[in-house]
């Protein structure tokens, strides 16, 4: 098994669009471009938009055997700008809580081809 410190961590952008008032879409998306252009409505308080953002984020680990680190790549000072960081922060910070259990199922996986 690899250790650590040998694990592969491919950083990912997220950005936030911001629907233009009056356009007929107002609503603000977290945006994972780098996982099909998975996204976030912050403007709906519905958590299945999170849920697909986890299992999109745990396909692309096991499927490309390397961790992600996402990072935020947006300055405008407001609400959303904090609430997508919070969740960058806990998408993150799971991530580096599994990383154990990744390698274990990467090892099993030439074992599960033959």
């Amino acid at each position: 098994m690899e250790s650590n410190a040998d694990i592969e961590i491919d950083k990912l952008k997220v950005t936030i669009a911001r629907g233009e008032i009056g356009s007929g879409d107002e609503s603000i998306k977290l945006t994972f471009d780098d996982l099909d252009h998975i996204s976030v409505n912050l403007s709906d308080s519905s958590v299945d938009d999170i849920k697909t953002v986890f299992d999109a984020t745990f396909e692309y680990i096991n499927t490309n055997q390397k961790l992600i680190e996402f990072e935020l790549d947006d300055t405008t000072d407001d609400l959303f700008n904090q609430v997508s960081k919070d969740i960058i922060e806990q998408i993150n910070r799971e991530v580096l809580e599994a990383r154990q259990n990744f390698t274990k199922i990467w090892d099993l996986i030439p074992e599960m081809n033959t």
